[in-house]
C-alpha cells in the first residue's frame, strides 16, 4: 500500500484504490498531488508485480480497500480491464459500496478526486468521463475538442 490515508480530511467522501501494474498508481498519484497542490486524502496505491503470489496480494487489498472506507463507498481504478489487477478485484466489488472502472488516467483520477462526494456510481461515471474528455490528438495549434 503506498501513500498513507489522512484521516484529518474531510471523511464525508468515498476513498479512492489504485490497482495497476507496477508504480503506475504511484505516478498518477503524484500527478494528482502536483496539479491540487497537496496529497488527496484517501486515495492509496496497491502495485501488482510481475511475480507477486496473489493469494498473498488478496488480503492486502482487502486491506487497502478498508483503509480508505469511511462509510462512503471506495471507487477502484485499475490500468487495464481484462488485466490481472481488474480480475482480482472483481470478488471485492459491491454495488454501491465498492466500485470499479478501468483505463486509469490523470485525467480519470483528477476527476474522481473532484466529484467524490457524489454517490459512489455518480462519482464514477464522472471519472469515466473525465477519462474520455481527456483523451485527445492536439497539434502545435492545439486540440479542435475543446473548441466549439
Amino acid at each position: 500500500m503506498k501513500n498513507a490515508v489522512d484521516q484529518t480530511n474531510n471523511n464525508s467522501m468515498a476513498g479512492i484504490l489504485i490497482v495497476v501494474h507496477g508504480s503506475y498508481g504511484e505516478g498518477l498519484i503524484a500527478g494528482a498531488s502536483h496539479i491540487l497542490g497537496n496529497t488527496p486524502a484517501q486515495c492509496i496505491t496497491l502495485p501488482i508485480n510481475t511475480h507477486d503470489n496473489m493469494q498473498i496480494l488478496l488480503p492486502t487489498l482487502k486491506a487497502s480497500i478498508n483503509a480508505v472506507d469511511t462509510g462512503h463507498g471506495v471507487l477502484i481504478m485499475t490500468d487495464m480491464y481484462g488485466a490481472t489487477p481488474s480480475n482480482e478485484i472483481k470478488q471485492f466489488l459491491i454495488s454501491d459500496k465498492v466500485e470499479a472502472i478501468a483505463g486509469a488516467s490523470l485525467p480519470m483520477l483528477i476527476s474522481a478526486l473532484a466529484n467524490r462526494k457524489l454517490p459512489l456510481k455518480q462519482m464514477a461515471q464522472k471519472a469515466v468521463s473525465g477519462g474520455r474528455e481527456g483523451t485527445v490528438i492536439f497539434d502545435q495549434n492545439g486540440c479542435d475538442h475543446y473548441q466549439k
